[in-house]
């Protein structure tokens, strides 16, 4: 979907498409920073919307979405960042609070550059973050692909 939004534009009718055809990296990278410090600040509880199970599927879906714009903007392949192995990792990881802010700092770092492996190593530092705060707050490391799908679904995206 990413890829079809980044080749076509439709950016009066998806801003997703817009944030892809303007191909600003740094935004996206900015904004992928934003968002990583929210879903570590719902595992502290200085981030709160409705709960910390709920709001963290809620920030680990917005992270991904980040990152998948990071992806298809800089034409990452997917098995070069291999979400799915990355989130596991994470998930199974067990990383204390210096852990997740260096982590946190270096994925932000890394979709910044202007190399495709860097970018890619930073895809799977942040979806290893997702894991990390999803094993943080007793979540399926797939909830927040499942809600991301659920609300492209509702909007009538995919199927």
């Amino acid at each position: 979907m990413y890829i079809y939004l980044r080749d076509h534009d439709l950016s009066e009718e998806s801003n997703t498409s817009r944030l892809l055809q303007e191909r600003s990296q740094s935004y996206l990278a900015s904004r992928l920073g934003d968002e990583l410090e929210e879903l570590a600040e719902v595992q502290s509880g200085e981030h709160v919307h409705s709960g910390r199970q709920s709001d963290t599927v809620l920030e680990g879906s917005q992270v991904g979405y980040w990152l998948f714009l990071l992806a298809a903007g800089c034409s990452i392949p997917y098995p070069d960042f291999e979400p799915h192995q990355a989130l596991l990792e994470g998930y199974h990881g067990r990383y204390n609070d210096s852990r997740v802010i260096e982590l946190r700092e270096e994925c932000t770092r890394m979709v910044a550059s202007d190399q495709p492996e860097t970018i890619s190593r930073g895809l799977t530092i942040g979806f290893m973050l997702i894991g990390w705060a999803c094993a943080a707050a007793g979540v399926d490391p797939l909830a927040p692909a499942e809600f991301d799908l659920g609300q492209m679904r509702r909007k009538g995206l995919v199927q």
